[in-house]
This record gives structure tokens, sequence and C-alpha cells, in this order.
């Protein structure tokens, strides 16, 4: 079984107050990073495909992070 890496938003601190487009946002792996990047202080472009609705979750969970998507 893979093992998973705690990450720690304190690495990412210099990305704070800036902002960052994730493609692939509403889904697995851009989900996680736009959540990640959003916790970090990075304000989050939510770009999808198809997925409007899981698209506009990750948006608010940006949001609710006290970040603008």
């Amino acid at each position: 079984m893979a093992e998973q890496r705690q990450v720690n938003t304190v690495e990412m601190a210099p990305l704070a107050g800036k902002v960052a487009l994730v493609t692939g946002a509403s889904r697995g792996v851009g989900a996680e990073t736009a959540r990640l990047l959003a916790a970090s202080g990075v304000d989050v472009v939510v770009n999808y495909r198809s997925k409007e609705r899981r698209a506009r979750e990750v948006a608010d969970a940006v949001v609710d992070a006290g970040r603008a998507a």
C-alpha cells in the first residue's frame, strides 16, 4: 500500500497571497491541489471540463478556507 505524505502548509508559505490556476480541479489530484493551495493562502482559479457540480464544491472549499475562488 502506498504511503500518504502529510503536506505541511508552512512549506508552501511563500505562495501566500498569490493566485493559482488549477486545471482539472473538479476531481482527484486537481481538487486536492486546489484545497491545499487555498489552505496555504493562495486564491484559486478552479478550472474544469465537465463536472460543474464538483468544481463548485471545490470552489466552495476554497472560499471556506478564506480565499477567493
